[in-house]
């Protein structure tokens, strides 16, 4: 099933579980979740990569350039796993982590221009460690009766995770 034009519930399923944490409830969405899934995607995710591929991608003799998921929808079992917190957006299929590699350079500062100038609605959005300009990727969460545009830091102190409150826009 397409959530978007470039992404499908295979992907958001499957993203960042890997080989090293598994769980059998992982694939299986409730309507309400599929519904999160398709919002994020047609709102979020979707006119991010169109955003960047007009401006900086395709073209005559140019790749798509894809964005990469990190993590997409978490069941219970493995966000826990994970270490995902506790009312984790990603179990309601309301968060979507990803980032943006161009010819072999991360440049998730594209990522934030498109959310910049597109306007792009969001609930919270966490520059997940790397630098302000360019975290190692985004956390973007979509609760549409909660647009509240939340943006956060997350970084390692004393090796826990911190995530800081930056600004609301």
């Amino acid at each position: 099933m397409k959530l978007s034009k470039n992404l499908t519930l295979f992907e958001f399923t499957h993203a960042g579980s890997g080989k090293k944490f598994t769980a059998e409830c992982q694939h299986i969405l409730t309507v309400d979740q599929t519904a999160h899934a398709i919002d994020l995607a047609r709102h979020c995710f979707q006119p991010i990569r169109d955003y960047i591929n007009l401006f900086y991608g395709t073209g005559i003799g140019k790749p798509e350039i894809p964005l990469f998921l990190v993590s997409g929808f978490r069941c219970l079992r493995l966000n826990n796993q994970v270490e995902g917190a506790r009312n984790s957006y990603h179990m309601k299929a309301q968060a979507i982590d990803i980032r943006c590699i161009v010819n072999k350079i991360l440049r998730n500062d594209l990522i934030l221009e498109a959310i910049k100038v597109l306007q792009i609605p969001f609930t919270e959005l966490i520059l997940e460690y790397g630098t302000i300009k360019n975290p190692l990727w985004f956390h973007i969460a979509l609760d549409e009766n909660n647009i509240c545009h939340s943006v956060k830091r997350a970084t390692f102190v004393k090796n826990k995770k911190v995530i800081q409150h930056l600004l609301t826009w």
